[in-house]
This record gives C-alpha cells, sequence and structure tokens, in this order.
C-alpha cells in the first residue's frame, strides 16, 4: 500500500473529522484494516480510534486513500463518511429542535475552524430550505476530500430526524475550480397545504349545495357564499395546521424540560456516587496504613528477637563458631556431627548442645513469620465476610457506572442474569475494591461504543462480567497486564488495577477470566465465591507468579 510522507509536518486537519469513517470500518472491516489506515497516514492505531490528533493534509488524505481501496464505489465512500452522523446523545438532538436544519449550516460554518486551519465555509441561505455553500482551501485537495465533505453535509439534517438533503454540486476543487459549491435543499413540511385543502373543502361542499338545492331555493347571487364557504374552509385549515404545530412544539419543549431534569438528576446521582467512591477510597487506603503499621510492628518483634538470638549462647564451643555461622541445615549438620563425639562426662556441652537446638527451632519459626509479615498486603488482611444481597446490586453497579462514565458516546447498561445467585457471603470492602477497579478499567478505556455489566452465576461463584469497547489489548498485553509495575499501551494505572485485581480474588478464592482483541474491546469475567474462604497461601513471587498466575486468570480465546 503506498505511503503519502509529508514534505514538513504540519497541523492542518483534526482526526476527528474520520470519526464517522472509522467507525464504519470498524464494524465492517478488520483491525488489520484499520492498521493499514492508520500507518498510510504515520499515525498510531490508538490515534486513529480515539485521538484528536492535528496531521497533515497529506497524511489525511493517505487515510482517505487507503479507506477507499477497501471499498466497492464512491457512494459507499461517501455514505461511509458520514456513518451513524444523526447517533448523537438525545438530550443533544433535542436541544438542536430550537434551530433549523439551514441554520445548522450556518452554524457549522462558523464553527469549522474546530477541526481545520486550512479551509473555511460560507454559507449562504436562499429560502424555502435552500441553501448555497462555498467551501475554500489554502491547499489543492483530491476529489475524496469532496466526497467526504459531501457525505457530511448531505446527512445534516438527519440530526433533525428528517431524510437527507439533497445536493447538487456546481463547482470542485479538485477539478480545478476556485471553491466547491454545493446547493442544498432540505425537506420542509409544506404548512401552506392544510390551508389549501381546508379552502377546497369549502368549496367542493358549496358546489355540492348547489347541485343538491333546487332551483326555487338558489340565491340570486351564489359567489358571495361560496367565496365564504371556501375562506372559511381555509381558516380552519390553518387551525388546524396552527394547533397541530403548536402541539408539536409544547411537546418539544416538555421533552427538552425533561432532558435537561434528567440531565440535572443524573449529574447529582454522578457526584453523589463519585463521592461514595471517594470515601471507599479513603477506607481502603486507611486499611492499608493499618495492614502497613501492623506488619512494621511484626517486623520490628522479629527483629528484637533475631538480635536476643544473634549473641554466643555456647561458650565451651568457640572453637566452632565459623561452623556455626553457616545456614540453618549446615548449623543442624554440624551439630549432628559434633554431638558424635561427645564424651559421656560433657554434661555442660550437651546442655549447650539442647539450648541451640532450641535456638535454632526458634530462629526457624521467627524466619517463616518474617515471610508471611513481608507478603502482600491482600494477603494479609483479614477476612471479614458478611451477606450481600445481589439484586440491590444491581442497581448499585449501574449508578457507579454512570458516575465514572463522562463522555456522550459511551452507553452503559447493566443487568442481572436469572442464574446469579440471590446473595453470598463475602467481605465487602475487597468485594467493592474489586468492581470499583473492574468498572474504572472500563470507563477510562472507552471513549465512544458502550459498557455492558452482566451479574451472572456458575455453580457455587458469583460472575460479574464487563465488556467494552475500548482499544482492547493484544497477546503482548495480555501477557503482562496482570503483572503489577508493567506498562502497557492501556497505561500503568490500569495494570496496576488489573494487578490489585487478581490478588483479592486470590484472596477471596475466586477467579478471573478476559478475553480480548487489540480494536475490538475487552471482558473481564471476575469470579467470587459464595461463600469466600481465606488462602493461607501468600502470593508469590519470581518463577512461581507464573503459576499463580495460571492458577488465577484464564485468557479465553476470541475467536472462540
Amino acid at each position: 500500500m503506498a505511503k503519502l510522507v509529508p514534505v514538513a509536518p504540519s497541523a492542518d486537519l483534526n482526526l476527528r473529522i474520520l470519526r464517522h469513517l472509522v467507525g464504519y470500518l470498524r464494524e465492517h472491516y478488520d483491525t488489520e484494516s484499520l492498521k493499514d489506515i492508520a500507518e498510510a497516514g504515520d499515525v498510531t492505531f490508538d490515534e486513529l480510534l480515539t485521538s484528536s490528533r492535528w496531521v497533515s493534509l497529506g497524511s489525511f488524505e493517505a487515510m482517505l486513500r487507503a479507506a477507499r481501496e477497501l471499498m466497492p464505489d464512491d457512494e459507499t465512500f461517501k455514505n461511509a463518511c458520514a456513518y451513524k452522523l444523526a447517533d448523537i446523545p438525545s438530550h443533544i438532538r433535542l436541544c438542536m429542535g430550537a434551530v433549523s436544519p439551514i441554520s445548522g449550516y450556518v452554524l457549522g460554518s462558523k464553527n469549522l475552524g474546530q477541526v481545520t486551519t486550512i479551509s473555511c465555509f460560507k454559507t449562504e441561505v436562499l429560502g424555502h430550505g435552500r441553501a448555497r455553500v462555498r467551501y475554500e482551501t489554502k491547499r489543492k485537495e483530491s476529489r475524496l476530500m469532496c466526497l467526504s465533505r459531501q457525505g457530511q453535509i448531505e446527512q445534516v439534517p438527519t440530526l433533525w430526524g428528517m431524510p437527507p438533503a439533497h445536493l447538487t454540486e456546481t463547482g470542485c476543487v479538485a477539478r480545478g475550480d476556485d471553491a466547491c459549491l454545493y446547493e442544498v435543499q432540505v425537506y420542509e413540511p409544506r404548512r401552506w397545504l392544510p390551508a389549501l385543502l381546508g379552502a377546497l373543502a369549502g368549496a367542493a361542499a358549496y358546489f355540492a349545495w348547489l347541485l343538491l338545492m333546487a332551483d326555487a331555493h338558489r340565491p340570486d347571487h351564489p359567489w358571495p357564499v361560496g367565496i365564504t364557504c371556501a375562506t372559511v374552509g381555509l381558516l380552519l385549515g390553518h387551525l388546524y395546521e396552527h394547533r397541530r404545530t403548536s402541539a408539536s412544539n409544547r411537546h418539544i419543549h416538555a421533552a427538552i424540560n425533561s432532558a435537561y431534569i434528567q440531565s440535572a438528576r443524573d449529574e447529582a446521582n454522578a457526584r453523589r456516587e463519585l463521592f461514595v467512591l471517594m470515601q471507599r477510597q479513603n477506607s481502603w487506603g486507611q486499611l492499608m496504613e493499618t495492614e502497613v503499621v501492623e506488619r512494621a510492628q511484626a517486623l520490628q518483634d522479629v527483629a528484637g528477637e533475631l538480635e536476643r538470638l544473634r549473641g554466643p549462647r555456647v561458650v565451651p564451643l568457640r572453637g566452632a563458631s565459623e561452623q556455626l555461622g553457616s545456614p540453618l541445615d549446615s548449623l543442624q549438620s554440624t551439630l549432628r556431627a559434633l554431638r558424635g563425639k561427645l564424651r559421656p562426662g560433657d554434661a555442660d556441652i550437651a546442655a549447650a548442645f539442647d539450648r541451640l537446638d532450641a535456638d535454632i527451632d526458634t530462629l526457624s519459626l521467627k524466619l517463616k513469620e518474617v515471610g508471611r509479615t513481608a507478603a502482600s498486603a491482600s494477603d494479609l488482611l483479614e477476612l471479614m465476610p458478611q451477606m450481600l444481597e445481589t439484586w440491590p446490586l444491581v442497581d448499585e453497579l449501574r449508578a457507579r457506572l454512570r458516575a465514572l462514565v463522562h463522555l456522550p458516546e459511551v452507553r452503559v447498561s447493566v443487568f442481572a442474569a436469572r442464574e446469579a445467585p440471590e446473595r453470598i457471603r463475602t467481605d465487602v470492602a475487597l468485594f467493592n475494591r474489586i468492581v470499583d477497579n473492574l468498572l474504572v478499567n472500563a470507563a477510562s478505556q472507552t471513549e465512544r461504543g458502550s459498557i455492558i455489566v452482566e451479574v451472572s452465576g456458575t455453580p457455587g461463584f458469583l460472575t460479574i462480567k464487563v465488556s467494552d469497547t475500548g482499544p482492547g489489548l493484544s497477546e503482548d498485553s495480555l501477557a503482562r497486564i496482570f503483572r503489577p509495575l508493567q506498562r502497557t499501551a492501556a497505561g500503568p494505572a490500569t495494570s496496576a488495577g488489573l494487578s490489585v485485581v487478581i490478588q483479592l480474588l486470590a484472596r477471596l478464592g475466586g477467579k478471573l477470566e478476559v478475553m480480548s482483541t487489540s480494536g475490538r474491546g475487552a471482558t473481564f469475567w471476575a469470579h467470587i465465591p459464595i461463600d469466600s474462604e481465606a488462602v493461607e497461601e501468600p502470593t508469590p513471587s519470581g518463577k512461581a507468579s507464573e503459576e499463580f498466575l495460571r492458577r488465577i486468570v484464564t485468557v479465553r480465546s476470541s475467536q472462540g
């Protein structure tokens, strides 16, 4: 695939212009095709999906050419550039009822500077749903740029729930003209039609009356009566249209007010949930501080005991002091060899050997205690199981997720399956930490699309399934994402959050499953026992941690 590299990098166009085209490509083509398009424009795959980066005109047109090569004709490409243009939040669409589609073209012309620095729109309103749009640019542009622009201009009326506009092209920069000229015709309801039909109905009623009446009863001058009937019909038709328009306006006004009230309520709920989340974070921090203080005190106690055992306890064996400085196993072997050389009358030396055996046993216990004390905080936490109802949990998770998602392009859904257990017995603090980390991970990685949370169950477990449409994880990232202090494309914070999730799930006796593909989102299944029990084994490190990850984490194949 040919790759156009600009001679000098510049900030000509914003990648937000390609948002609808990228959405079309994500639904109809594979990830490799999107990666080829990003490579053609000299941008990263993640930038193409989610970024608002500025690129040069050459890079932008290279991506358009790469996308056009995937499509059968220009018409498909033009429609793809405006794919789901009307898919905007409902409260924003309601606010657009304050202006007309023609006014939308005018407002769009004034805000074009947010996505381009090399061009501008000039819109002239011609009346009766018609407008003339003039596009001027400082740089020579290709025909694909014009087609992508036409597709979006035609789809603007769909934001108001109307059919696409009829566009007539009278000039194009790519064909040598000074500017691109478009005449746009927007469908408008014929509000004069009810009045006209009313007048015709009044006239028809009058003529029908004339035909039915006898000659003796006809008025001498019938035309004023006919005009009166037609006028009455016209006024009735106009009154009908006025009442219909007023009712429609009242309905839209009520819907806008309802949307504003709902937005205010959602914001208040989000603030409340964020405050509760902050309280949970503070409680977790205080719990960790308490564990650190207790662990430090335990280490000090062990250190004091080791210092006490450090002094010489056996005076008669000073000659063997160098041999006794070896590790415990060597020390025990040396003591066994020396015991064999004792004479029956060496009672003091035998007592010294007995004291050494006791000290070695004490030292071994203290070293085991040091190992337990140095374990991770999640292993040292004392479980405090409580009963947790499942069905109220669904509403709580929905409120938490809506508080975390701030982008209008992201839809959230939380529901419970019939397989979900009615209640579980678990440590609520650890459970909340697991769920919070999974929800924060999904919300931070998803900029458009949806996040779906399902509360279900398998025999003996409650399952929290979290699916998002974020950038996803590659195979290499999946191999590293669950290890603490490991950076991935998602960032170090996400890695740390997921590593905490598996530590806490191990503490509760649960497991984690994950399925993800780069560019197509990720899905996590957290399986939490219905009755959690303490796990006595500390979290292993080094080579043993691989076995720990294989025991707790299962990677599902996206092909299955």
